[in-house]
């Protein structure tokens, strides 16, 4: 009996290592996330954009044509 007790309070120090390095891997890729994003937003600022493009060579079109594609067979309106 006491081979068990002890048995049961060594898985359960490994299981609660293994969920304190889970959490602090958790809290590492929260961060990483949070940052990402923020260099998202940066990047794909309009106006980073616009400066891109024109060093890029491109215009904005003289004529915007809008192509408004009818809605399928038996699909409810607004859907």
């Amino acid at each position: 009996m006491v081979v068990g007790v002890v048995s049961m309070s060594a898985l359960q120090v490994g299981t609660s290592l293994k969920a304190d390095a889970l959490r602090a891997q958790m809290s590492t890729l929260s961060d990483q996330q949070g940052e990402l994003r923020r260099e998202v937003a940066t990047l794909s600022a309009p106006s980073r954009v616009m400066t891109w493009a024109r060093a890029k060579g491109m215009v904005m079109p003289e004529n915007v044509v809008i192509l408004r594609v009818p809605p399928a067979a038996g699909s409810e309106p607004g859907a």
